[in-house]
């Protein structure tokens, strides 16, 4: 008898501890399906790298070849579907519009994931269409934005979603212009995984070329309340990425996430954190943002990074 009230005691504080979870997930809009659904893994997600070719590219790889500076339009953390009532895409677009009509115009855009926040197709589909707006705006080019998975693109099993509706429709793959390599990684999973490190480590003993690297999750932030949850989980991962991107000439490593704007110099490369593009919580220092880099493919090197931030 007192084996068995043991066994019951047990399982009601089991099941106690998953109750006051589930609420915990509840109070932040996103339930169980935070806890239960999050896609395939980044193993499954990552069997290649996806070389777009200058086709793919609608001709962007060869028109950026053909100048010896250009700019990048960097975004991240769009988060449609987000309960909040204070979306700013039309005041971004008129920032884009003011920009342009300045002469300055962003030859291409990169988005560095959370692009919905639920992973639902309506949320998407909202995505696509602002970056449709975007990508109008930009005018000398036809280049898609250039968008990777974010975490929140993963839930409710969303991975088979953004798969079939976000281009190019993977989460790792690469171009290049004639000095300058792009590659795109898949660390949505707050890892990148035995599998990806393994293909972009022969990847890049073949490509001599600079590189810039954008990513979901960061490697490292220098706010200590962003460490740990915010940034890739497994320290082995991060020194085998460190010591990849030094050695084989990455220059610039872009990623999101944190909704933080943070900038460290890793002695060879640069470490780049771009703002959330929506509105943050009042306890973060930044938000509303969004960056232009630009690239001096002549002398092979980063010329400028610039955020941009409007008031709340």
């Amino acid at each position: 008898m007192k084996h068995s009230l043991l066994n019951v005691s047990h399982r009601f504080l089991l099941a106690s501890i998953l109750f006051i979870s589930s609420l915990c997930m509840l109070s932040c809009n996103y339930g169980l399906q935070e806890f239960l659904s999050h896609g395939a893994s980044v193993n499954e997600r990552t069997t290649e790298i996806k070389e777009l070719t200058d086709t793919e590219t609608t001709a962007l790889a060869s028109a950026l070849s053909a100048k010896s500076k250009y700019t990048i339009l960097v975004i991240s953390d769009v988060h449609f579907g987000k309960p909040d009532p204070e979306r700013h895409d039309d005041d971004f677009l008129a920032w884009l519009d003011e920009l342009v009509n300045n002469g300055v115009r962003p030859d291409f855009c990169i988005s560095l994931g959370d692009s919905a926040d639920h992973g639902y197709k309506s949320e998407l589909d909202d995505y696509n269409a602002l970056m449709a707006k975007i990508q109008a705006r930009m005018q000398n080019t036809t280049a898609p934005v250039y968008t990777i998975v974010g975490n929140h693109d993963l839930y409710n099993s969303g991975w088979n979603v953004w798969k079939e509706n976000v281009y190019p429709y993977t989460s790792l793959y690469h171009f290049a212009t004639k000095d300058f390599s792009y590659y795109f990684i898949d660390s949505a999973s707050d890892s990148v995984g035995a599998n990806q490190i393994a293909l972009l480590t022969q990847a890049f003993k073949n490509d001599s070329l600079p590189k810039v690297v954008s990513m979901h999750c960061p490697m490292y932030t220098d706010d200590s309340t962003k460490e740990g949850y915010f940034t890739l989980q497994d320290t082995h991962e991060v020194d085998a990425l460190t010591a990849l991107f030094a050695k084989y000439n990455v220059k610039l490593v872009l990623s999101g996430h944190t909704h933080m704007y943070c900038r460290t110099n890793w002695d060879k490369f640069i470490l780049y954190n771009v703002p959330g593009f929506l509105t943050s919580p009042p306890e973060y220092e930044y938000s509303r943002g969004w960056s232009l880099i630009t690239i001096d493919e002549s002398k092979g090197i980063i010329a400028n990074d610039e955020v941009i931030f409007q008031s709340q």
